[in-house]
């Protein structure tokens, strides 16, 4: 009996535990109802599909997708993103030159600079060390179906990384019109631009490495590189890519002189310029000049100059390459590391990969530590003594030429004009007070700092005449934190030589708004 009840358990256990759920039947979903997708929902695929639908030779880049159950919903889906799409027959791309009278869809073309067939090269070769596919993402095949309209027009086929084969008909039509232009309207859409950039960058960085590659055609690319960057240069993406471009073109043919043209007040960063000219320098044994310690800070990956080395850009340089040399003299000796120099090159391009820009066995020194923490130190120091300056002329309607903006200057970089305003108010003031025994009027005083007179003297203006007598080395009555009065605007004010005075509370309050 106990053995029945023992079995009757086991087996209430198994129908509670292991028994497994009859599975509900696959045809009983087919009865659920499928909804069909909204109106609204089947009128924006249709104008999608409208948009990105090139044409019918390219239908093998689309695909379908079928809602089965109900009304059924096709989808014709295609990416804009660059795609290989290098040929295995059809005429071989050439270069045209710029002059070379062209005509593509049936319109005219003679700017140049453009690549134009229906295939590059076989796919997998390696020229100069840099990889090619095959394929160009510049490459104008004419083949293409082509709708020739404003270059103005853009679409969702224009996305990041555009190439002449994945536009739209209507986006190949613009692009060719803007070549048929000037191509100078900073308006036009970015992406039309890219793909140029594209074909030029594969120019000069590509094909140039034939040694017959003319070295004059080598200067028209990079002059047409620079006058693109000189219109599309608000494009923060166009700036850095082209300037890099510029900058790998004055390395590859360092003969031609271009580097002197990365002139670093048009914005011009220079990284590799900068790691080439100090290994360059280390491997010799010359001391780090105050420019290239200037580059050194600028170019470094772990500092960023803070807001006074930057809106006074011009300020910091002068006053940095002054202590620099104070400090070092002609400069510090770095010891060579034994960490090679490579100069790697990010290509704009989509069709290129695995850029690395030739260069000689040199060191790289920018990876060393201890001598870029000291001109960081440097550096620091020089951006604290500009921190009022700079202060005084983020605040609006102010100007560098402000009085109050030259007391505020440390004053070894007074500039030019400056100096000429402060060794005029000297000489007026030294004859004052030999002459009249300092005996002047307001209206001469502020007359001799080249700046209007105010209406009426306030704290501000008070200080602002404290601090600009005492910078000159002289002491100013009346002086309202001994005196406990101001001047009247129609007054009288006495010039005089005073005792050494710590003026820098009054420069402190020039800064203030």
């Amino acid at each position: 009996m106990e053995l029945l009840n023992f079995l009757a358990a086991i087996f209430v256990i198994y129908l509670l535990f292991f028994r497994k759920k009859k599975r509900k039947s696959p045809k009983s979903y087919a009865s659920d109802p499928v909804k069909a997708p909204p109106k609204e929902w089947l009128a924006d695929i249709k104008k999608k599909e409208a948009v990105v639908r090139n044409d019918d030779s390219e239908d093998d880049n689309l695909a379908t997708f079928t809602l089965s159950g109900g009304r059924g919903v096709e989808l014709r889906v295609t990416t804009n993103h660059y795609r290989n799409t290098s040929k295995s027959a059809g005429a071989l791309a050439r270069w045209v030159l710029p002059g070379e009278m062209i005509t593509v869809a049936g319109v005219a073309i003679s700017g140049g600079h453009i690549y134009v067939g229906q295939r590059m090269k076989p796919s997998g070769q390696e020229s100069g060390g840099y990889y090619d596919d095959g394929s160009e993402a510049s490459l104008i095949d004419d083949t293409c179906k082509i709708k020739p309209t404003s270059y103005l027009y853009e679409d969702s086929s224009l996305g990041y990384w555009p190439s002449f084969s994945s536009l739209s008909p209507e986006a190949r039509g613009a692009y060719v019109s803007w070549l048929a232009s000037d191509r100078s309207d900073p308006s036009c859409p970015i992406g039309y631009v890219f793909i140029y950039l594209y074909g030029l960058e594969r120019k000069a960085l590509v094909d140039s490495t034939d040694p017959k590659f003319p070295d004059a055609e080598f200067r028209n690319l990079f002059n047409e590189v620079a006058r693109l960057r000189s219109i599309f240069i608000e494009n923060r993406s166009f700036r850095g890519y082209s300037t890099q471009l510029l900058e790998a073109m004055s390395i590859l043919r360092p003969n031609m002189g271009l580097a002197t043209e990365l002139d670093s007040n048009s914005g011009f960063s220079n990284s590799m310029q900068f790691k080439l000219a100090l290994a360059k320098t280390v491997h010799e044994g010359v001391p780090v000049s105050a420019e290239l310690a200037l580059n050194w800070v600028i170019n470094h990956t772990e500092y960023s100059l803070r807001t006074p080395a930057r809106r006074c850009a011009k300020e910091f340089a002068a006053l940095f390459k002054r202590r620099y040399t104070l400090k070092y003299g002609e400069g510090m000796v770095v010891k060579a590391n034994k960490t090679r120099l490579r100069l790697d090159y990010t290509p704009a391009s989509p069709s290129l990969r695995g850029v690395r820009l030739p260069v000689p066995d040199l060191p790289d020194p920018s990876a060393l530590k201890s001598p870029v923490q000291k001109i960081m130190a440097l550096a620091d120091i020089c951006t604290d003594e500009l921190d009022a300056y700079s202060r005084y002329l983020g605040r609006k309607g102010t100007s560098v030429n402000d009085t109050a903006a030259i007391m505020l200057l440390p004053s070894e970089i007074v500039n030019e004009s400056a100096e000429k305003i402060l060794s005029s108010f000297k000489r007026w003031a030294d004859e004052a007070i030999l002459v009249k025994e300092g005996l002047v009027s307001v209206a001469d005083f502020w007359a001799h700092m080249n700046a209007s007179c105010p209406n009426k003297i306030n704290k501000k203006e008070a200080d602002l005449m404290q601090a600009f007598a005492l910078k000159m080395g002289y002491g100013l009555a009346p002086d309202p934190y001994y005196h406990h009065v101001k001047a009247d605007v129609d007054g009288t004010l006495v010039l005089f030589l005073p005792p050494k005075v710590d003026a820098s509370h009054l420069l402190l309050n020039l800064s203030q708004p």
